[in-house]
């Protein structure tokens, strides 16, 4: 079986509250995304969303509610933050409008990584979790989730001890792992919000880009 690795929809959804003074866009696919509209034209929205931003083609969208410019101003500041770390550049390859990363799991092997900031967990393909040493067995919880495509697929909830994109690394990062040796397309996994939302990021998909900051 063949599961499409587009916008990734988990049943399992990860800790990141509603938020009540924010700008909300409603996606055709039934989701929703709140943050900051930085930007929009005929064609796109960028919505930031405190620990980076998103980028949705209208197509996407089915329609937007909007905050008050006050209460948007309040949600920015309380996303204010002083840098810790560096700045990471990420390089990247384009796969049609999505980006590919390389990334290092468990210091053991490489992956290649759809990136997908709308993903709640990083998902692995059950191989690549086997090479990074992830035990996997029948004592493993299944936890069926629903793919960009409307197919669902069962996985196991694990966790990697390390997962380094070019030297930006996240400790103890949760991870969702096929039960099955479904394909994954053209990449290893998908490179989610369990990673993603240790960084401020933006993503850049017209430029192949593709910064983390601490």
């Amino acid at each position: 079986m063949k599961l499409s690795l587009g916008i990734a929809v988990f049943g399992l959804m990860l800790g990141i509250e509603t938020l009540a003074l924010a700008d909300t866009v409603y996606l055709k696919n039934g989701r929703l995304m709140q943050g900051v509209v930085t930007r929009e034209n005929e064609d796109s929205v960028e919505l930031a969303i405190g620990i980076g931003s998103v980028k949705f083609y209208r197509d996407q969208i089915d329609r937007i509610v909007y905050s008050t410019e006050s209460a948007k101003k309040a949600l920015e500041q309380s996303w204010a933050q002083e840098q810790t770390q560096g700045v990471f550049e990420v390089k990247t390859e384009r796969s049609g409008i999505r980006l590919i990363v390389a990334a290092t799991l468990n210091d053991k092997t490489n992956a290649r990584l759809t990136v997908d900031s709308s993903a709640p967990n990083v998902l692995l393909s059950l191989n690549k979790a086997k090479e990074a040493g992830l035990e996997i067995n029948d004592s493993t919880p299944d936890t069926t989730i629903k793919m960009g495509d409307g197919q669902e697929a069962k996985v196991k909830m694990l966790k990697l001890n390390s997962l380094n994109i070019q030297g930006a690394e996240v400790k103890d990062v949760d991870v969702a792992v096929l039960s099955t040796d479904a394909s994954t397309g053209d990449s290893d996994g998908l490179l989610g919000l369990s990673y993603l939302k240790s960084f401020k990021f933006d993503i850049n998909t017209e430029q192949g880009k593709m910064t983390l900051r601490r």
